[in-house]
């Protein structure tokens, strides 16, 4: 069944959307401190000066509502050279407004060698709100295949939208939706969403709106309850698919799990 064209601006609005946020740092942080918060001597390790069970302590008393002190335990596992919780750091900094002191911090995690605090320095130094007078592209850019090398999925987001959009890289659909379709097979919503946005307009690869519709149920999974801009391009997708076609792409999206 054919109906009328949806506006790709829907499809930009849905990739953008707040509840697709992805980090791979948090997860590997969490799943490095489920043993830890099952261990009844937390605070002693803490105290033994074990850079994990610090971290892991400043997220439990955070999870408590106690912040003063996960900020403490917090800052010494960073001075203590785990790198999960300098990253931590830089977010923390960033988010009061102190981007001097969350470079410091993500540059600490980088050289050790975690990916996401490469793919934060690649974001600071192309976003002019940012890095101000030090934005540099050629930087940002050498930033974030450094990490989309390294299998971080939201530097290959990040490249995958600038060679879409065409800055501050050349215009290039087929780059563009190489680097979004490896992040989107790591679970990464928003590319997920972007994905399909890109098999319905045909950018980089034929048209194909099985897979959009495919890709958009793997993005929708993160957004909990009914949303505007998802219903209407799922339901697009649906008009112009089959029934027997939207069932078995739906029973394909249950059982799909994300490279690991």
């Amino acid at each position: 069944m054919r109906t009328r064209t949806l506006p790709l601006a829907v499809f930009a609005a849905l990739s953008a959307h707040p509840a697709l946020a992805f980090t791979s740092a948090a997860k590997q942080s969490v799943d490095q401190c489920v043993p830890y918060w099952q261990a009844e001597n937390l605070p002693q390790l803490a105290e033994a000066n074990d850079p994990v069970a610090q971290r892991c302590l400043s997220l439990r008393l955070e999870n408590e509502k106690d912040p003063v002190a996960a900020a403490q335990w917090r800052g010494r596992s960073a001075r203590s050279g785990d790198r999960y919780a300098m990253y931590d750091m830089g977010l923390f900094a960033g988010g009061s407004g102190d981007l001097a002191e969350a470079v410091k911090w993500f540059r600490a995690a980088a050289a050790q060698g975690l990916p996401d605090a490469i793919t934060q320095l690649g974001a600071y130094y192309s976003s002019p709100s940012e890095a101000g007078d030090r934005l540099n592209y050629k930087i940002a850019v050498e930033y974030l295949e450094q990490a989309a090398g390294m299998g971080d999925p939201e530097a290959q987001y990040r490249l995958g939208s600038m060679y879409f959009r065409g800055r501050p890289l050349t215009m290039n659909y087929a780059e563009a939706f190489r680097y979004t379709k490896m992040a989107a097979e790591s679970g990464h919503a928003k590319a997920a969403a972007m994905l399909s946005r890109l098999y319905v307009g045909g950018k980089g690869t034929p048209v194909d709106e099985r897979e959009a519709y495919f890709w958009l149920l793997i993005a929708a999974a993160k957004i909990q309850g009914s949303d505007e801009i998802l219903d209407a391009v799922r339901d697009y997708l649906e008009k112009r698919l089959d029934a027997a076609t939207v069932a078995a792409i739906q029973d394909r999206a249950l059982r799909w799990k994300p490279a690991s």
